[in-house]
């Protein structure tokens, strides 16, 4: 996602308010990205809150 909903008031993230979530495409990307970076192969993607 980008941004958050919550509204939580000790929250960073919560003052960009939320715009929408992420398409496939654009995890999809993230991913090639972070492998052109790495000579391993990436073997676990874990999707964690801000």
């Amino acid at each position: 996602q980008i941004g958050c909903a919550l509204d939580c008031k000790f929250c960073a993230t919560a003052s960009m308010g939320f715009l929408r979530n992420l398409t496939t495409s654009e995890i999809l990307n993230q991913y090639i990205t972070a492998q052109s970076f790495s000579d391993k192969p990436i073997t676990n993607i874990v999707f964690m809150g801000m």
